[in-house]
């Protein structure tokens, strides 16, 4: 058990069935990944407007206090919805402990080891990549247009 300087969390995106995350591409598409019990993982995805590959990140911090997401945050992105979504990571706490998360409505954890509290950062990293640079076999999953922020 080695302690950790930045608590986080590792989520395993192969192994969950459930998830819901609001993504903004780098061209400023703004769509809505929902993956409920679908086979395949939510880590590739395809821009249903550019139809640029994104390949979603898999760690989240683990924070001392919520963070305000009005604030600007770098494109392209991902935000969870953890009411949505089967949480399925691993945390590592600020003591050095490791602890498996694996359930609905993760927006807080706490260590079980020294009982620090957490707030589960719903943000997620998205990078542009090369079609190529999927592993074969991965599935890229491709959204719907979300409607809902059309103008």
């Amino acid at each position: 058990m080695s302690v950790t300087q930045n608590p986080k969390a590792t989520l395993h995106l192969d192994r969950m069935p459930n998830v819901c995350m609001d993504v903004v591409c780098g061209c400023g598409e703004e769509f809505h990944q929902c993956n409920h019990g679908d086979s395949g993982s939510s880590e590739y995805l395809r821009c249903p407007a550019c139809s640029t590959v994104l390949r979603c990140g898999a760690e989240v911090a683990l924070l001392a206090e919520p963070i305000d997401y009005k604030r600007s945050v770098p494109m392209p992105t991902a935000s969870f919805q953890w009411k949505g979504t089967h949480a399925c990571m691993t945390a590592s706490c600020k003591c050095g402990h490791d602890f498996a998360i694996e359930r609905d409505f993760a927006y807080e954890e706490t260590c079980p080891a020294c009982r620090q509290h957490y707030f589960v950062e719903s943000r997620i990293a998205v990078t542009e990549i090369a079609e190529s640079d999927v592993p074969p076999g991965a599935v890229i999953q491709t959204p719907e247009k979300d409607l809902e922020f059309d103008d």
